[in-house]
């Protein structure tokens, strides 16, 4: 019974942090200082009756006697990433039960899946639960479609790392994947007050776990949290953070109980209201249901192929019920291409490396639609590296793949990014 209380209450978390949400934006769109205001569709009229109703539904719910214990403060070690991200904290154990707020402070939208589990739960359950906006900002750390597959610049391991010239380098590529997950990194700020973020942070709830121990045994070992999405966030300034808070000691088992009763019979009601409007509210951030990607491969950056050039971090891809990795690529303007700021070598490069299966330099496809993108060599200012050749996904049907070049100019061969050749019907 304490089990299902505690999901319904993250369901319940998440759901009344979407509808507050919902609620800021119905405010935003009156426009209060506009002469003149179109007049209202049925539809939004009765959203607006609706979330008055909840708003003041929620004014009724008891509170609890929960009281701040542990505040921790966590960032990203990468600004493009979509873990899993851990994070391990020991339970309180603290008379009654406790609590654990799990929520973002960011400078734009993010979005993904969070799961939160314990020994006390007997490891992780389930795929977790959806938070955040249904159209994350992340666009500068995934591909566009155009870009999904564009530039082959790392990918699947060589194990052959001799080169045709003297002044020929190392292949750049995928590694093996590290263990467990990323880790999140603690951050020096002091620690927050429930619920508050720095200024010019805009507050993200994630999840609230709620653990009574009324009429069982203290929760014990360490609480795990998981957080994971299916495309990389933006995670710049983005800052996650892990509160704890236990039942205050001076509440006695009846003043408890009494509490812990009121809320059923007030949380009852609101499951009644959720069932009779839920075609007018939709969880933000909702999802299909997805376990979290393996986690990233250790890659290094290839030479810079023009002066503007943006390193992308790879990322896995859902094709189908499987991850597919995407091997990080430099994006490379086409300002830059049509300005002739891309790499300028002073000699033709070698000939070009083959690579096979059967030597173990072309990975297992990831997706039936994967194309191979073959190797290339890259200048970097004083010899020539190879870069591996990848696996890459087609932005659409029917796209056929164009290798990276070198032009013969006056001033020597200069670099050509790849990219696809989207065919006309």
């Amino acid at each position: 019974m304490e089990a299902f209380r505690a999901a319904s209450r993250i369901c319940l978390c998440m759901r009344r942090v979407a509808l507050s949400t919902l609620g800021l934006l119905l405010i935003m769109c009156g426009g209060a200082s506009k002469p003149a205001e179109p007049a209202k569709s049925p539809e939004d009229a009765a959203r607006e009756a609706k979330q008055r109703e909840l708003d003041a539904l929620f004014k009724e719910e008891p509170k609890t006697p929960y009281q701040l214990e542990k505040s921790r403060t966590f960032h990203a070690s990468r600004d493009c990433g979509q873990g899993p991200f851990v994070v391990e904290v020991p339970a309180l154990s603290t008379k009654h039960g406790e609590k654990l707020d799990v929520y973002a402070c960011a400078p734009r939208d993010i979005a993904g899946r969070v799961r939160v589990s314990s020994e006390w739960d007997h490891g992780p359950q389930g795929e977790g639960h959806a938070f955040g906006y249904t159209t994350a900002d992340n666009q500068r750390c995934r591909a566009s479609e155009v870009e999904v597959a564009r530039i082959a610049d790392a990918g699947a391991p060589s194990p052959n790392p001799t080169t045709p010239s003297a002044k020929s380098g190392p292949s750049h590529s995928g590694a093996a994947t590290k263990p467990e997950g990323e880790q999140l990194v603690e951050d020096a700020a002091a620690a927050l007050e429930v619920g508050r973020c720095p200024e010019g942070l805009r507050h993200l709830s994630v999840s609230s776990n709620q653990y009574s121990t009324r009429s069982g045994p203290a929760l014990h070992g360490k609480l795990r949290v998981e957080i994971w999405s299916a495309e990389p966030n933006d995670l710049r300034s983005v800052l996650f953070v892990v509160q704890q808070l236990g039942v205050d000691p001076s509440v006695t088992d009846e003043a408890f109980d009494k509490l812990m009763k009121d809320h059923d019979a007030w949380y009852q009601r609101y499951l009644a209201f959720e069932k009779s409007h839920d075609d007018l509210f939709v969880r933000a951030g909702a999802s299909a249901a997805f376990a979290p990607p393996p986690p990233p491969k250790a890659e290094r950056q290839p030479p810079k192929p023009s002066v503007h050039a943006e390193w992308v971090p790879g990322y896995y891809h859902r094709s189908g019920e499987a991850w597919a990795w995407i091997p990080g690529w430099w994006r490379v303007p086409d300002a830059d291409v049509q300005a002739k700021l891309t790499v300028v070598a002073p000699a033709a490069p070698p000939p070009p490396r083959e690579e096979s299966s059967e030597q173990g330099q072309v990975a297992e496809r990831p997706a039936p639609d994967a194309v191979w993108a073959t190797g290339h060599w890259q200048w970097d200012g004083g010899r020539w590296v190879w870069v591996a050749g990848a696996w890459r996904l087609p932005p659409q049907p029917g796209s056929q793949w164009r290798a990276p070049s070198w032009r013969p100019e006056s001033r020597g061969f200069v670099f050509v990014p790849g990219g696809w050749s989207i065919r006309m019907r």
